[in-house]
């Protein structure tokens, strides 16, 4: 790729991040946060936990939201945790209620909801790509471990801009940090150590467009080798469970 074309704007980015509520019940509130960059994707693979516990490794993604659209969509994240925390009874006080909003919207603190990605850093301290002057959600999944590996604890479907379940074999090309999507999530208030705030379960990914890829170690080896066969393709073997169907999200609408 050539240094014009890693500095060309994508066509993506047009696109301002879109939060739209398409639920709310006791459970939360579901959305589809549209438009958006992801990086720290595990979606083919669990990520793992720190302290090296197999129960606490999560399937997750971090969507991007830059700066500039940061006040409009965090307050429209706000009136959908005021929605949620009326009618989830996890936090029956209105004490509770108060405190987990208040910590929500607290951004980038360790609890919050938001984080800011300029604090997120890589081991020699500089800002992780794509994270300068932005903010960030995680969502997640919990795993539960089968004989046949870990496997998402509830149905989790990954799927193409036209709703179409991308295939197993492809899902370690297909997603990887850098990619544009849009995520459905359910919003649910939680307590934890006496702390209460709002989390972000994930629930979908539809991809959108490919982008330049925000992870990753650099090439090493120069230039590609044409003296070898081509190299067998990923067959998923290692990542191969199973999507939910059923529930067909709605098709994405034009550049507003």
């Amino acid at each position: 790729m050539s240094k014009e074309s890693k500095t060309e704007k994508h066509p993506m980015a047009d696109y301002a991040p879109e939060l739209k509520v398409t639920k709310v019940n006791e459970h939360g509130a579901s959305v589809v946060l549209k438009n958006v960059r992801l990086n720290f994707v595990y979606l083919d693979k669990p990520s793992k936990s720190i302290d090296g516990n197999p129960e606490k490794d999560k399937y997750s993604v971090t969507a991007i939201i830059p700066q500039k659209y940061f006040d409009k969509l965090s307050k429209e994240f706000e009136r959908v945790f005021q929605q949620a925390l009326k009618v989830n009874k996890r936090l029956p006080t209105a004490e509770q209620r108060v405190k987990a909003l208040k910590t929500a919207m607290d951004h980038g603190e360790h609890y919050s909801f938001f984080k800011i990605g300029n604090d997120q850093k890589d081991k020699e301290g500089n800002v992780r790509k794509g994270l300068e002057n932005a903010y960030t959600v995680q969502a997640a999944m919990a795993v539960t471990q089968t004989e046949n590996g870990p496997r998402p604890k509830f149905s989790l479907s990954l799927l193409n801009a036209a709703n179409e379940p991308i295939p197993l074999h492809d899902l370690r090309a297909e997603f990887y940090s850098g990619i544009w999507a849009d995520i459905a999530l359910t919003l649910s208030p939680y307590e934890y150590m006496k702390k209460q705030s709002i989390k972000a379960y994930l629930d979908a990914v539809r991809k959108l467009a490919d982008d330049e890829k925000l992870s990753g170690v650099s090439n090493p080896f120069g230039e590609a080798r044409d003296d070898l066969p081509s190299a067998a393709k990923f067959d998923g073997t290692d990542s191969d469970f199973s999507f939910d169907e059923e529930e067909a999200k709605p098709a994405r609408k034009g550049k507003k």
